[in-house]
């Protein structure tokens, strides 16, 4: 073994040192000579061993620490390599997208250019634009809502509440009073009564979250249709007048 031969080495130079020095090869040096017993031989012995394997430990620990430090490298670029993958995918798929987005935008819009070739669109006839237009124009009250040839406004049951009392009597004097040459925009009635309708629609508009919708919106069309009405010539004597 080699901690046998480093035994017997050194035994042999604790021998030499024994032995005399020759005659005239300078002063005497006398040596305390170190007795070698089992035990003190069994001593070095652990202490060389000892130092051995704190070395063999040392090595090993340096080798663990390498081990775990290319792990941690090794690591890192597998990493990183996933996040390049995952980044070219995530383009990939973006470009694949976009591709998608517009090839369906000029597929839709070819069919329905063929569409068109086949169902052409003609203009409207005069009767349909007339009826287009007068779709969104208030309707005028019924004979039940408004007496046309006195002038009497018969209120819905909303408008009967504390709130409309002032609305209600000022239109209900407006119309009282009207006559047969207080219609349309030049009539200073006209501008009176779309004051007084503006004011009660707001006045109703400011109680839309209290009442139902239904309630509302028969309420509203009741104002407009009221409005509507200052726009014809009243009937005089059971004769509705010319609408022009």
């Amino acid at each position: 073994m080699s901690h046998h031969r480093h035994f017997v080495l050194l035994s042999a130079l604790v021998l030499a040192s024994h032995v005399n020095p020759l005659s005239g090869a300078g002063p005497v040096i006398n040596v305390v000579p170190i007795p070698i017993t089992p035990r003190s031989q069994e001593a070095f012995t652990q202490a060389y061993l000892n130092g051995h394997a704190a070395l063999v430990q040392a090595q090993a620990s340096f080798m663990t620490a390498q081990a775990e430090l290319i792990k941690a490298a090794s690591a890192a670029n597998e990493s990183n390599a996933r996040a390049r993958e995952t980044l070219e995918k995530t383009r990939t798929l973006a470009i694949d997208n976009q591709t998608k987005a517009v090839t369906g935008f000029y597929e839709r819009r070819k069919q329905w250019d063929a569409y068109m070739t086949l169902h052409p669109r003609g203009r409207g006839t005069a009767e349909q634009m007339s009826r287009y237009s007068k779709a969104g124009v208030p309707q005028r009250l019924e004979s039940h809502q408004f007496e046309r040839s006195r002038g009497a406004i018969y209120w819905p049951a909303i408008f009967e509440r504390e709130e409309f009392v002032e609305h209600r009597a000022k239109l209900d004097r407006l119309f009282r009073a009207r006559r047969l040459s207080d219609t349309g925009p030049a009539s200073e009635l006209y501008r009176e009564v779309r004051d007084a309708t503006d004011e009660l629609r707001e006045q109703l508009r400011a109680m839309i979250d209290e009442l139902p919708p239904a309630q509302y919106v028969a309420a509203r069309k009741f104002i407009d249709g009221l409005a509507q009405e200052i726009q014809v010539p009243p009937e005089i004597a059971g004769v509705a007048a010319t609408v022009k």
